[in-house]
């Protein structure tokens, strides 16, 4: 379990750094989520798993990347929240899809994903920090 990570572009990048990248014989990884942060999810991970390794003169051969990993996903019940929560949620979920297809998705590289990472997102960098992000409906805010 990866539990470093602010968020799921933390988690997708650093699980692939910390598992498959140091293990290359751990060919398989399981992705559980809520059923309404599935999608993203997917795509977030697909992404991160799918990033070129960064360039062999710097990066020691121990962590190379080696064959594919093969991701599955499996999605849990939003059981516990209310139709309003779930579609709030829903709602956010969609919003924060389209902006990672537009942003982070275009990035190719491990080296990118860490410049991005680490110098504007808003959960990992200096400058993230200082950002102040967008509120929350107090029932949505509950959650989290």
């Amino acid at each position: 379990m990866e539990n470093l990570s602010d968020d799921t572009i933390g988690n997708a990048i650093f699980s692939r750094l910390l598992f498959t990248d140091l293990h290359p014989e751990w060919k398989k990884i399981e992705i559980v989520t809520s059923d309404f942060h599935m999608e993203r999810t997917k795509a977030i991970f697909q992404w991160a798993y799918s990033l070129e390794k960064l360039d062999e003169s710097w990066w020691s051969s121990w962590a190379r990347r080696a064959l594919p990993v093969e991701l599955s996903f499996r999605q849990t019940s939003s059981g516990s929240l209310t139709h309003s929560e779930r579609q709030q949620r829903s709602e956010r979920e969609a919003q924060n899809l389209a902006s990672f297809r537009t942003g982070p998705a275009q990035i190719t590289d491990l080296r990118g994903a860490h410049e991005f990472l680490f110098k504007r997102h808003s959960a990992y960098s200096t400058a993230g920090a200082l950002i102040k992000r967008p509120k929350l409906t107090p029932e949505l805010e509950q959650t989290y």
